[in-house]
């Protein structure tokens, strides 16, 4: 069973405690006690704590902008039952409809993993989403150029980086190679 931790905004743990990482292949709809229903993205993560290791879940909500926390229920487990715990992580995640896919963190060097947990929202946590303050309404322009409107603009998202993309390609090239290799 896992809980949620309504009083967690991060999961404060160095990149050499986590043990195992995990994140949604897409984003799914998700309905959380007192929230409106939105696109979330899921990630499992096992890491180490002071005696034993923890399992927690996290959703990363997307209209709200908020890191959701689910723990599981009976604190830290010695390393060799951690099976159970991560097994239970797993298929809760897959209850809500999220398939996980291994982020291999163990595989990358030092400052690559640091870099990868950090670009995560899971140990830096999320700013609170800044609303702009409403503009005074103005006149149509007299152009037929088609301006988005204020709704529009907050959608909008920056495009990745190169070093971003690149990073997903690698990732995807790799697990497209172990998909293959097990056919």
């Amino acid at each position: 069973m896992f809980s949620w931790k309504k009083e967690m905004t991060r999961l404060e743990v160095p990149v050499g405690r986590v043990l195992k990482l995990m994140q949604s292949m897409s984003d799914v709809q998700v309905a959380l006690p007192g929230l409106t229903g939105q696109m979330a993205t899921a990630y499992l993560c096992a890491y180490a704590g002071q005696r034993g290791v923890r399992v927690a879940v996290a959703l990363h909500l997307r209209e709200n902008h908020q890191l959701a926390f689910y723990l599981n229920d009976g604190g830290e487990v010695a390393r060799d039952k951690v099976g159970g715990p991560l097994k239970d992580g797993i298929r809760f995640a897959e209850s809500m409809g999220f398939q996980l896919d291994e982020i291999d963190l163990q595989q990358l060097g030092e400052a690559e993993r640091t870099a990868r947990w950090a670009s995560l929202p899971l140990g830096r946590g999320l700013a609170p989403l800044q609303r702009p303050a409403a503009a005074p309404a103005q006149k149509p322009a007299a152009s037929s150029a088609i301006a988005p409107s204020p709704e529009a603009a907050e959608e909008l998202v920056a495009p990745p980086t190169p070093a971003e993309m690149a990073e997903k390609r690698a990732g995807l090239l790799e697990n497209l190679g172990r998909f293959l290799a097990s056919l």
